[in-house]
């Protein structure tokens, strides 16, 4: 069983092991919502590298920062979540500081983001920007708990959340002094294999994945949202892919699109690989002997159609992470195309 660590704990130990090695890589612009990065190299046209020393000083700083505005043990921090890994490093900060970080999707109404504060017993609101605290006006009143509505991004006269300046030895004590928690299921990321592409993730993963990737020793790449997926995912050449039930939904529509807009893999035959490896992962299900006819057939599926999916896909993705809510045609449409999901829905849910 693996030790039962937090995971900025298991964050600090993946900086001991190699600090220089790339943490995180992001779009040059935009960048990342709150990350007051210093200058970062480029690994790719278009795209910045940040490095396990300079995360653990971003997590540092915000840590230091969050116990000075009254973040203690067990004190709820509320995020309204950008669907982004860096916002991971926001919640090892907040881990580090001994908060909770608390989920607030960003489409919230603003009456239900109240509500959920004083549920919660909220001690701090973190926002992405300032048009997200003037949405809220008038609806943080009443609120015995919370000290503080902040913006990560804001503009004159807005409260920021300003990292202090890092503190090593400070953070590490203060990682110390946290409860061990065990770690979460393992995704399966391999060890020394491609990057894992994060895009749209669950918030609930985004930070225990990110953490899982750098215990891989492999990189996170923040692949921006829209049209832009395919395209990224053949720049990082991922061998894993975490993303929302409706990113993979999107995935599998941009596949077929392509497929069907005449490119050099027919829709039809598309199609056909997919009942093919579907039947195959049936038998296998059921214990049965498949007919050599049906293997020959997979075999052909893959050589010919697989290896044209996984082209459009970067070329080296094995597994997708899709979360809660994943509908079990979709996860059958990657697995029939020998793409693994996890964690895969029940089948007779």
């Amino acid at each position: 069983m693996a030790e039962a660590r937090t995971a900025p704990a298991r964050f600090l130990a993946c900086v001991d092991r190699d600090p220089d090695r790339v943490a995180l890589v992001f779009p040059a612009d935009p960048r990342p919502a709150g990350l007051d990065l210093p200058p970062a190299e480029e690994v790719a046209p278009g795209w910045r590298a940040l490095r396990l020393r300079q995360a653990e000083d971003h997590v540092g700083g915000l840590a230091l920062r969050l116990r000075s505005l009254g973040v203690a043990q067990g004190a709820a921090v509320a995020v309204q979540a950008e669907a982004d890994p860096a916002w991971a490093l926001l919640d090892l900060a907040i881990q580090a500081a001994g908060g909770v970080p608390v989920e607030l999707p960003r489409g919230m109404p603003a009456v239900e983001v109240g509500r959920r504060l004083y549920d919660r017993r909220a001690t701090l609101l973190v926002v992405p920007d300032a048009s997200a605290l003037d949405r809220l006006e008038g609806h943080l009143d009443d609120l015995p708990d919370l000290r503080h509505a902040l913006a990560l991004a804001g503009g004159p006269g807005t409260p920021t959340l300003v990292p202090a300046r890092p503190d090593p030895t400070l953070l590490r004590r203060m990682v110390a002094a946290l409860d061990p928690q065990p770690p979460g299921p393992r995704a399966g990321f391999r060890p020394g294999g491609g990057p894992v592409a994060f895009h749209s993730p669950p918030a609930h993963l985004r930070t225990e994945l990110l953490v899982q990737a750098l215990e891989a020793g492999v990189p996170s790449w923040s692949v921006p949202t829209g049209d832009e997926l395919p395209c990224a995912l053949r720049t990082c050449r991922p061998q894993a892919l975490v993303t929302s039930p409706g990113g993979l939904e999107r995935l599998q529509a941009q596949v077929e699109a392509r497929a069907a807009a005449g490119g050099p893999i027919p829709a039809a035959r598309l199609r056909w690989a997919v009942g093919v490896g579907a039947a195959c992962r049936r038998g296998e299900a059921a214990g049965t002997r498949l007919p050599r006819r049906l293997r020959l057939q997979r075999r052909l599926a893959r050589g010919l159609v697989g290896a044209w999916v996984r082209a459009e896909l970067g070329g080296a993705l094995d597994r997708v992470v899709g979360g809660p809510g994943l509908s079990t045609e979709v996860a059958a449409w990657f697995q029939a195309l020998d793409i693994a999901v996890w964690p895969a829905p029940d089948p007779r849910a």
